[in-house]
């Protein structure tokens, strides 16, 4: 529920070539805000032996012994992401552990935490799907982020690698994510870099219900947190981050923020 001065707006998803699509919703007073890719590799030849950084470790998590942290963890990772709330720790903590015990897709097996040897603190994380919207053909990285005090060290790059090479050895002869087409940390480059391509692009549509406070963050050019004039609830509001599930008008989309996940769109994560 969105507080009662909280600017509201519907939020809806169009695939690139869709005009009859674009033109519904904009007839209807949206607008068109922002564009994400998916990107997919093809596990035909390997991807990758992932190169860690001095002092981490890597583990799958566990319901049981790393829900708040990882939480806390994700929430450091993504304070300056577009469309990031910062809400109550203890209802995140509770919609989360919903989902483990309700989603028939969650498998902790594919939940990859990195870890500081001597503290354990988590430093970066990568959870991940079984399938891509259904398609079992597809594994799909929903959540890559890796906390401020340890970008641009490679652990992104890493924890992709790690997942890549965990899908592959299932089997599964591809593997997907959506990234923000408008990441300011060279996103994009990072995935391309290890073999990804762009293989959709969808854009995102807004439409004002109630004007009021803003409360979500986006980055500045220079990296820090700002406040922009968006609220993004509706369209199946239920991720702890107060972000929607974004949808193509008609069909259903893969999250990109499911649950304690948010769109894996920064650049060494």
């Amino acid at each position: 529920m969105a507080p009662p001065d909280a600017r509201v707006v519907l939020v809806q998803s169009v695939l690139e070539g869709d005009t009859a699509a674009a033109a519904f919703l904009q007839a209807h007073g949206y607008v068109q805000m922002r564009h994400f890719r998916r990107m997919v590799i093809d596990l035909d030849a390997p991807s990758g032996v992932p190169d860690w950084p001095g002092g981490i470790g890597v583990h799958s998590f566990s319901p049981q012994d790393d829900l708040e942290a990882s939480i806390r963890a994700s929430r450091d990772a993504f304070h300056d992401h577009y469309g990031f709330v910062s809400g109550s720790i203890d209802q995140e903590i509770q919609r989360t552990q919903h989902r483990i015990e309700n989603d028939p897709s969650f498998d902790p097996s594919l939940w990859f935490l990195a870890t500081e040897a001597g503290t354990g603190e988590i430093v970066g994380l990568c959870f991940c799907a079984p399938a891509a919207s259904g398609d079992k053909t597809t594994g799909y990285i929903q959540t890559l982020g890796v906390r401020p005090a340890w970008r641009r060290r490679g652990l992104g790059r890493a924890l992709l690698r790690h997942a890549f090479g965990s899908f592959g050895q299932r089997g599964t002869p591809r593997v997907a994510l959506h990234v923000d087409a408008q990441s300011l940390t060279g996103a994009t480059q990072l995935y391309e870099s290890c073999g990804m391509y762009v293989d959709e692009l969808s854009h995102e549509y807004q439409l004002e219900l109630r004007p009021g406070i803003d409360l979500t963050a986006t980055a500045r050019t220079d990296g820090s947190s700002s406040r922009q004039a968006t609220r993004r609830i509706g369209t199946g509001d239920t991720c702890p981050s107060s972000t929607p599930r974004r949808r193509r008008l008609g069909t259903s989309i893969d999250s990109t923020r499911q649950s304690i996940g948010r769109c894996p769109s920064g650049s060494d994560r």
